[in-house]
């Protein structure tokens, strides 16, 4: 977010920044396997009002919606940049719930039709500023268990391989406090040549990590209020 606070605190017109940054960040999302436009929806036509007189004009808008994908999106969250915006572990919590319900509840605009939350992993370290990477390029469509790139159009005809993900938390289990996730039921998952639902997910993460290390978000029953108690 830019900001102009120059010259309004002329004390501190050294000190002041010229923009702010959050300290989650999410990167754009991208479709896990090559997709196909939707022909049947490649323009759209809006009439309004114009001019004096009111009369009505129009123009076309290019749509460029999509047959099916299943999109993926990863985000980091900058302990240092946490400490300068007060960002609490509470906030981080509540996060964890709120990017499900907002996928999940604000499929009310022609954009979202359609959209469904399928899988919510947020990794938490135990060591200062130590990372694994984009840990989401490590969960891939198994392409030999799911359906053609051009024949995707449900959840229902992918299988997402889970199998390097568990081998770097195994890895690395150690160097990890808690994984938090929760998941769709009808996600379907490949892991030791086996298609598992999300239920046997939560139990893999439990023998890999431990079981004091797995936190199942219930997001209907966590944080259920959208603002933060003003004690919080």
């Amino acid at each position: 977010m830019s900001v102009d606070l120059k010259g309004k605190y002329e004390d501190f017109d050294d000190y002041l920044p010229d923009h702010l940054q959050g300290p989650v960040q999410f990167s754009p999302g991208k479709s896990m396997h090559s997709v196909e436009e939707n022909q049947e929806y490649n323009s759209l036509t809006s009439v309004i009002a114009t001019g004096k007189g009111k009369e009505q004009g129009g123009f076309d808008l290019d749509d460029h919606r999509i047959k099916y994908a299943l999109i993926r999106f990863r985000g980091l969250v900058d302990e240092h940049g946490a400490k300068d915006t007060q960002l609490t572990k509470s906030d981080i919590e509540r996060l964890d719930t709120l990017c499900w319900r907002a996928l999940k509840n604000q499929t009310t605009s022609r954009s979202k039709i359609g959209q469904e939350p399928r899988l919510y992993i947020r990794v938490e370290y135990a060591d200062e500023s130590f990372h694994l990477g984009d840990l989401s390029h490590k969960i891939q469509v198994d392409k030999e268990r799911s359906e053609p790139d051009e024949q995707l159009r449900t959840i229902q005809d992918i299988v997402v391989d889970i199998e390097p993900f568990i081998e770097c938390l195994s890895d690395n289990a150690s160097r990890i406090d808690t994984i938090h996730v929760v998941g769709s039921p009808s996600l379907q998952l490949s892991h030791d040549s086996d298609i598992i639902g999300i239920e046997t997910l939560y139990t893999e993460l439990e023998d890999t990590l431990g079981a004091d290390k797995v936190h199942r978000i219930n997001v209907h029953n966590e944080f259920k209020t959208t603002l933060p108690d003003t004690d919080d």
